[in-house]
């Protein structure tokens, strides 16, 4: 009966401690994390409020500017601790990133403006995202990047 209780004991310690390495090795983060490249930005009949907070449409004024969170960079940089740079060929931005839900959601934010993209597609090469706009837009807009070599 000792024994018994001893094996139990035993196996299920090592499964536990295999499912737990397991586990903690899969983090969909560990995708995101290195260099990517700007490669596509498909918009459908997107609204233009859509579009402008997506930064794609420049503004008139310096105080719109401040208003309106541009991200039109050509070159996106996950860091490890939900850090993202943002550079194009003038500027760099400092944003985070976390994955929400299921891993499924990817928010971005710079502390005033918080975006979200639904993950189209995930994989080594590249990553397709779909802006999730507020209820009452109906269009979308479609970001694709692409690994740095």
């Amino acid at each position: 009966m000792k024994i018994r209780i001893a094996l139990i004991f035993f196996f299920t310690s090592i499964a536990v401690t295999v499912l737990a390495l397991v586990g903690k090795k899969y983090n969909p983060e560990n995708e995101f994390v290195g260099s990517w490249e700007e490669i596509d930005w498909n918009i459908k009949e997107a609204e233009k409020s859509v579009v402008t907070n997506l930064g794609l449409v420049a503004t008139s004024t310096e105080e719109d500017r401040d208003s309106i969170r541009f991200h039109t960079a050509k070159s996106w940089k996950f860091r490890p601790g939900g850090v993202l740079i943002l550079q194009d060929q003038h500027e760099e931005k400092e944003l985070e990133w976390r994955l929400k839900g299921r891993g499924h959601i990817l928010e971005i934010t710079d502390g005033m403006v918080t975006e979200f993209y639904d993950i189209n597609l995930l994989s080594d090469e590249k990553i397709e995202l779909n802006y999730i706009a507020p209820s009452f837009v109906k269009d979308y807009a479609r970001l694709v990047i692409k690994r740095s070599s």
